[in-house]
């Protein structure tokens, strides 16, 4: 039969062994439900992060499109700026041309002046020869009769000179004002065209100062592309770790 001091000892150890049991029961409760709580957050931020990299993808197609409409734009007035280009480049041809054609009735024009200086020249002298001629004629008609004819022969045909001289001169002078009549009608179509050049260096200034800008604007439009590419990718290397919690 057990003595009552081991009796004691026996209800001793198996009260104390309850107090540790129910001690540790809670402990382990409270151990168990962390990883579970843990989990709860992780799969909270996952789904947090999964609507931002949706909402983000949807911004980067936009970003991604408006980039797209911006390419197309700038392509489109890299035509325009280019056939801009062509067509001052032909206008500065076709005032070129006019120039050359100004430089050579410039030169027809200085031609025939000096011409209608000459026949001019000769006129004033034929005058004056006649003028002496005439003069002579009475002295040789005192003296004799010999020269009378030979004078008067001389005379003729001096007239008839002159007035071939006149004839040239009258034809000169039809010919140099057709020329400068030329002259001016080239110069007013010289003065267009350069109003026309104007207007399309103008256009093209316009059309640089545009592309200009569209090419700042889809620089600006890559550059949030591209960090919208690497937000995304930082998302989806937060989505692969809370994946593996």
């Amino acid at each position: 039969m057990p003595k009552p001091t081991m009796l004691r000892s026996a209800s001793l150890a198996f009260a104390a062994l309850l107090a540790c049991a129910a001690f540790a029961w809670p402990v382990a409760a409270r151990q168990t439900d962390k990883p579970q709580a843990e989990q709860a957050q992780a799969q909270k931020k996952l789904a947090e992060i999964r609507d931002k990299m949706k909402a983000l993808a949807q911004e980067q197609a936009q970003t991604a499109a408006k980039r797209d409409t911006l390419d197309a734009a700038l392509a489109k007035q890299a035509n325009a700026l280019a056939a801009a280009a062509k067509a001052v480049r032909e206008t500065d041809a076709q005032i070129a041309a006019k120039q050359q054609q100004l430089d050579q009735l410039q030169q027809q024009r200085n031609d025939l002046q000096q011409k209608l200086h000459d026949q001019r020249a000769a006129i004033a002298d034929l005058l004056r020869a006649t003028y002496a001629l005439g003069h002579g004629t009475d002295m040789r008609v005192l003296l004799g009769g010999e020269d009378v004819a030979r004078i008067a022969r001389a005379l003729t045909y001096s007239k008839y000179f002159q007035q071939d001289r006149v004839k040239k001169v009258n034809q000169l002078m039809d010919d140099l004002a057709k020329l400068q009549a030329l002259e001016a009608s080239i110069t007013a179509e010289q003065q267009a065209l350069q109003a026309v050049r104007a207007q399309r260096e103008a256009q093209a200034r316009t059309l640089r100062q545009q592309r200009a800008a569209q090419q700042k604007l889809a620089s600006e439009v890559n550059a949030q592309y591209k960090s919208q590419g690497q937000k995304l990718a930082a998302m989806k290397q937060n989505e692969q770790s809370l994946n593996q919690l």
